[in-house]
Parts: C-alpha cells; sequence; structure tokens
C-alpha cells in the first residue's frame, strides 16, 4: 500500500506499509525518513532499495518541506533487527536507532 502526499517543493512524501519516504525526483532518489505505525509493530525490518522506481540513497533527515526543522528517525521499542541495502549511500547521525539489543546490518551489494 502506497498513500502519497503532495508538497510545495516539488518533493513528495509517501508511505509504504513499513516506513515514510521523501521521494526527491529532481535529483532522482528517495529517503527514508521514519516508520509508519505497522512499522513500529515490526521486530525485524529491511529498508527497500526502491521506491516508486527511485533509489533509496538517505536514511533520516530533515525533509525540505518540513518548516519546523525536525530530523525524522527510525525507532521502535519493538524493533530487533533493520537491514540497510547497499544503496544506502548516507545515515543521518541519529536518524536509525534501535533498542541495545538490537542489531543494524548493512548489506554491501558488490
Amino acid at each position: 500500500m502506497l498513500l502519497s502526499f503532495s508538497a510545495c517543493s516539488g518533493n513528495k512524501i509517501v508511505e509504504t506499509d513499513y516506513f515514510r519516504v521523501e521521494l526527491n525526483k529532481k535529483e532522482k532518489y528517495a529517503i527514508v525518513l521514519e516508520l509508519t505505525d505497522l512499522g513500529k509493530e515490526q521486530e525485524i525490518l529491511a529498508i527497500p532499495m526502491f521506491v516508486e522506481g527511485l533509489p533509496v540513497k538517505q536514511v533520516g533527515g530533515t525533509p525540505r518541506l518540513n518548516l519546523l526543522g525536525i530530523v525524522f528517525e527510525l525507532y521502535s521499542d519493538n524493533l530487533k533487527k533493520i537491514y540497510v541495502p547497499g544503496s544506502v549511500e548516507c545515515i543521518i547521525p541519529g536518524a536509525l536507532k534501535i533498542p541495545s539489543d538490537g542489531e543494524i546490518i548493512i548489506m554491501r551489494i558488490e
């Protein structure tokens, strides 16, 4: 399921089942911003490599349409493991948080 929201910046925010994602169509990449309510219920998640045909290159950040300057984060008390695909080039510091007994797995594709 994908939901989308229009923004005056030209970027679009969409929701997959587990993630809220900003689509930067001008620069041709996607940014995973945060978890949806369903995503927060999961113990294991995998960040997608592509959303609406755009490669996911960033995790976290402040979307251009966010006038409050809030940095979004991926966090849930339930999350035990999250897989990050090799397409991700940047993880904003503090954006990817999991409980201390959790594990972040970076999957590099050669």
